[in-house]
C-alpha cells in the first residue's frame, strides 16, 4: 500500500514515561505484515518511518511503538485516541524464523520492532530467552507485558539497567555476552541503537552463532527511490530493515558511519 491511508487512533498505552504504542484498524496491513516490516507514518507535519510492534490478523489491529524524540513523535505523544494519521506500507523484509533454541536481545526501543516478533515464537514453541536494556527501570520497554510468559516452561525473561536500578547492572550487550557463555542458542534475533547491534554482532560471530538485526537509517520515501537509508550497497528500506549475519559481515559502514537528511557521511555516536 504506498498510498497513505488516513485512520483514527483506536487505542493508546503509556509504556514508558518517553514510549507509547498507538494502535490502529487496518485490516490490509494486519493481514500482510510481517514482524521486522515497517510503515511510513504521516503525522500531517512529516513523515517518518515505525516498526510494527503489534500485528493481530483476527482483529485486524497493528501497532506502532514511538518514543518522543523530535517533532514529529512530539506531535504524535500529543494525539488522542480517535485523532488521525496517515499510514502506508507495509514496507521491507521481515525476521526469519529459524532455530529452536532463541535468543532476542533488544535496546531501548528497539524492543518494538521485537514485540511483534516475539509472541509468534511464543506460539510455535520456540524455547525463548528475551534481554531487555534500558538506561533505567521506567524505561523498560514492554517488561510488564512480556512478564506474564513467564510461566511458561520454554520462556525466560531477563532485563539490564545502565544505572543498575533492575536486573543485571550493566548494558543489555555484557548481559548477553554472560547468558552465552553459560547457555546455548542456535538463532539471535537483535534491535537498538546500531552501536550497541554492532557489539551484538561481534559476540554472536565470537560464538558462531546466527544472527538477524533490524537497522535504522534516515528515510524519505520507504520504496528504495532516494538512497537516503543506504550503507554500503544497501539499501535499509528496500534490502532490509532486517539482514542476517552474511550481509552485516560485508557492511564496513555498520556500526561506523550513516547519511543525515542532506546525504553527508557522518560517524555514528552513542
Amino acid at each position: 500500500m504506498n498510498k497513505p491511508i488516513v485512520i483514527p487512533i483506536e487505542k493508546i498505552e503509556t509504556n514508558t514515561p518517553s514510549i507509547k504504542t498507538f494502535f490502529m484498524k487496518v485490516p490490509l496491513i494486519a493481514q500482510q505484515g510481517i514482524p521486522g516490516q515497517f510503515l511510513m507514518v504521516w503525522t500531517f507535519n512529516d513523515e517518518i518511518p515505525m516498526s510494527l510492534s503489534y500485528i493481530d490478523p483476527k482483529e485486524e489491529l497493528i501497532g506502532i511503538t514511538v518514543k518522543k524524540v523530535g517533532s514529529s513523535t512530539e506531535m504524535m505523544h500529543s494525539m488522542s485516541e480517535g485523532s488521525l494519521i496517515g499510514v502506508r506500507g507495509p514496507y521491507g523484509n521481515g525476521f526469519k524464523i529459524a532455530g529452536s533454541r532463541i535468543l532476542v536481545v533488544g535496546g531501548g526501543v528497539g524492543m518494538a520492532c521485537l514485540f511483534s516478533l516475539i509472541l509468534p515464537l511464543i506460539e510455535e514453541q520456540k524455547n525463548v530467552t528475551v534481554l531487555i536494556g534500558a538506561l533505567t527501570q521506567d524505561e523498560l520497554l514492554f517488561q510488564k507485558s512480556l512478564q506474564k510468559y513467564t510461566t511458561y516452561e520454554n520462556f525466560r525473561l531477563s532485563t539490564a539497567t545502565d544505572d543498575g536500578s533492575t536486573g543485571f547492572h550493566g548494558l543489555v550487550t555484557e548481559l548477553m555476552d554472560d547468558t552465552l557463555q553459560k547457555e546455548t542458542f542456535d538463532q539471535i534475533y537483535a534491535c537498538g541503537p546500531e552501536p550497541m547491534l554492532k557489539t551484538a554482532f561481534n559476540i554472536a560471530e565470537s560464538f558462531n552463532i546466527a544472527f538477524q538485526a533490524s537497522l535504522e537509517r534516515y528515510m524519505k520515501c520507504g520504496i528504495g527511490l532516494c538512497g537516503s537509508c543506504c550503507i554500503n550497497e544497501q539499501i535499509v528500506c528496500k534490502d532490509g530493515p532486517i539482514f542476517e549475519s552474511q550481509v552485516l559481515r560485508t557492511m564496513n559502514e555498520f556500526g561506523h558511519s550513516k547519511r543525515d537528511p542532506s546525504g553527508r557521511l557522518i560517524f555514528i555516536t552513542e
